[in-house]
């Protein structure tokens, strides 16, 4: 679960009055999650903790709060009859992961991710790499050319994203396409070379 922050506190709560706050807290969590009707995929403790992490992060009563107290209600419908937000949130608990609403939001990012078609992933990876391949052409370029002089061969993408600061793997191989388009990268006979726009800014 990971990252739940303390229950919070005012002044005239001392640490006995805390830990009763937190218990209580827990147990209110527990008892939400018997009603939720929810298919668990971890331990019930595991879950109750998700549900009671998000609830000392968000205070009963905010707009946060009162969405998850939501998603916790059964229904009477199918599952897939509750809004999205709902739908998400009992993914979150039913996975042991508290519901905060960053961890709502990273959810919903990926939902729109997987909805996509391939050609809209295509474009939002473009518009991702976009502004990295746009600062680190000169130093892949410089990469590569160190990566000949100590293996005597190009690196693969995957190789070369583990020597740019900024790239993940996960896009190298795109990167690698996007800087061959601008002229940073070259490949010859299957091997990534420098491009002719990285010869006045490499060391040879």
């Amino acid at each position: 679960m990971g990252g739940c922050p303390p229950l919070t506190t005012t002044t005239t709560e001392t640490t006995s009055g805390w830990q009763q706050a937190a218990d209580r807290r827990l147990a209110a969590s527990t008892a939400m999650l018997e009603r939720a009707g929810l298919e668990l995929l971890v331990p019930p403790e595991q879950a109750a903790k998700a549900l009671a992490c998000a609830f000392n992060k968000h205070r009963i009563g905010t707009p946060h709060a009162t969405l998850v107290g939501e998603a916790m209600t059964p229904r009477h419908h199918p599952e897939s009859g509750r809004p999205l937000l709902e739908r998400l949130i009992r993914d979150l608990v039913a996975h042991g992961q508290a519901p905060t609403a960053r961890a709502l939001q990273g959810a919903y990012q990926r939902h729109l991710a997987a909805k996509a078609g391939p050609a809209n992933r295509r474009s939002l990876r473009r518009q991702r790499i976009t502004p990295i391949a746009a600062t680190t052409g000169p130093a892949a370029a410089q990469a590569v050319t160190n990566f000949w002089r100590q293996h005597g061969r190009g690196p693969s993408p995957c190789e070369l994203a583990r020597q740019v600061d900024g790239w993940r793997s996960a896009d190298a191989w795109p990167l690698c396409e996007r800087l061959i388009e601008d002229g940073w990268l070259a490949v010859r006979h299957g091997h990534l070379h420098s491009g002719p726009r990285a010869l006045k800014v490499i060391t040879p």
